[in-house]
Formats: C-alpha cells, structure tokens, sequence
C-alpha cells in the first residue's frame, strides 16, 4: 500500500492533501489516487463551509476542533483515508446540528421585518425588493442550506467597519471591476437588479431560476449592499466605462446593477420561481 507521499507532498492549511486535478503520466494506482483526493476535497468544502459561518455566526463553532487532519504525508493511503472519513463523518454530524441552530437565530433577527411592503414607493426610495437569475453553474453559487454565497466565499469575512470601506478588498478598484466586467477571478459580491423588465429581456427563455430578495431583512443582518454605478464612483478613480468619455473606465455599473456583500441567507429570499412561473 503506498503512502499519500507518492501522490503529493503538498496540504493545505487544514492538513489535508492537496491533489491536482490531473494525474501524471505513468503514475499508479490511479483508482486510490482519485478516492484520495474526492476524499479530501470533500473534507476540504465542509471545513471550508464551517469556516465561512465561523466568521459570520458564531466563533463557538470553530474550524481548529477539526485540524490539523493529517500528522504526515508518510502515512499509509488506508489510513489516510480513515482520517479523512472520520473527520468528515463528525464535521457532518457537528454541521447537521449547526444549521437549524443557526437557521433560528437568523429568524429570529429578521422576524420582526414586515412580511409586506408599503403599496406606494416614490421613485426617489431604494427598492424594497431584489432579483437574481441564477443557474446550478452561476459564479455566486446557491447552496441549499445556506443561501447565495459570493464566488469568493471561502476567503469572504464580514464587513468590519462601515466608516472605513475604502480599505476593505471589495472595494478596491480592481475587484470591482473584476465582478462588474464578469471576469473569472473569485470575488466578494453578488449581483441582482430592481429591473423586472430588464431580466425578462436577457433571459427570457432560459432555463435558471429567479429569486426575490427582501432588502429590509437585508438590513436587518447588518449585510451590505449598494448600487453598482455608487460604488465605482465613489471608491474608484476611473469611474465607469463610456465608449465617447471614459473607455477605460469600469463596464457594466449602472443604476439597476445591485452587489450585496458577501452572503444572502435563505431567511432573505422571500420566493424562488423558475423560468415558466415567474410573473
């Protein structure tokens, strides 16, 4: 039985085995190399998920009861293996206790927010609802116990102070532009828009699902949130793109583009229609 050095000799943070995706030309037992490394980025994602609402619950839940996973990368992949099983089997057990925990806590935050909104609301007013179309393979993932989270989530920390934006990553100039202009790299927002129309007209006929979002409750978790075009004006110098005024300026900031930071619990998502049911 080889030992999990002759697959790798790199681990992450946590100690688990960090195994690329591609196996090398020549190298055996590729059927143990490939349930090591399902083993260990399955461990990884719930260790990842506990560390995520560690920072944004409670830190009486914390990831370092669990690490380090692996005292060596000497040891058997037998019993590698029995390591990583274990550990997932209790984080799963831990988690499966968490969520309801958690889930009541955050109900009980928002159970005071109206469940419906004035008839009435001038042009002048922030919206009270938000709406995102989203696929299985969007960017900002939505995972069922938690809600949408942003494509950076595994490194995403809530804000710290509000008085002091300007030194928080999200808004430095790069990574706004980095979400607005749809690049690849991970980032800490989620877009939505207030513009019925507007995601009727891109996505007519798709086949993904639309959510509607309460800001109130929003604000009521403290989460951040803002139009796109606000943010690229005031926390960038290149402001945004206009073809004639400004082509190096940021695309796709405008006034019905909204970014929530971060997160959007499930207690923020008031209704979740596909394609065919919504209005």
């Amino acid at each position: 039985m080889p030992t999990v050095s002759a697959f790798t000799k790199e681990v992450d943070d946590f100690g688990i085995p960090r195994l690329p995706r591609a196996r090398k030309r020549g190298q055996g037992y590729p059927d143990l190399r490939n349930e090591l490394r399902n083993a260990s980025n399955m461990l990884r994602n719930s260790l990842l998920r506990v560390r995520f609402c560690e920072r944004w619950v409670s830190s009486r839940f914390s990831v370092n009861g669990y690490i380090p996973v692996l005292s060596s990368n000497n040891v058997s992949v037998d019993t590698a293996l029995k390591i990583l099983r274990d550990t997932q089997e209790k984080i799963d057990q831990d988690w499966q206790a968490l969520i309801p925990a958690l889930h009541a806590l955050l109900q009980q935050i928002v159970a005071t927010v109206p469940a419906t909104f004035p008839s009435f609301r001038s042009p002048f007013d922030d919206p009270y609802t938000l709406i995102r179309y989203w696929t299985t393979s969007s960017h900002a993932p939505y995972v069922d116990e938690l809600g949408f989270l942003c494509s950076g989530w595994a490194s995403c920390s809530p804000l710290a102070q509000r008085s002091a934006l300007d030194t928080e990553p999200a808004f430095q100039p790069e990574h706004l532009r980095d979400h607005c202009q749809m690049h690849i790299k991970p980032t800490y927002w989620i877009s939505f828009t207030d513009d019925v129309s507007w995601l009727l007209q891109h996505y007519d006929g798709d086949s993904g699902l639309v959510s509607v979002v309460s800001i109130p409750k929003l604000d009521r978790l403290n989460i951040f949130w803002c139009r796109s075009d606000f943010l690229v004006e005031f926390y960038t110098t290149c402001g945004r793109y206009s073809k004639e005024r400004n082509p190096s300026g940021i695309k796709f900031a405008y006034s019905k583009h909204y970014l929530v930071h971060g997160w959007v619990p499930t207690e923020c998502i008031i209704v979740t229609y596909s394609q065919n049911q919504f209005p």
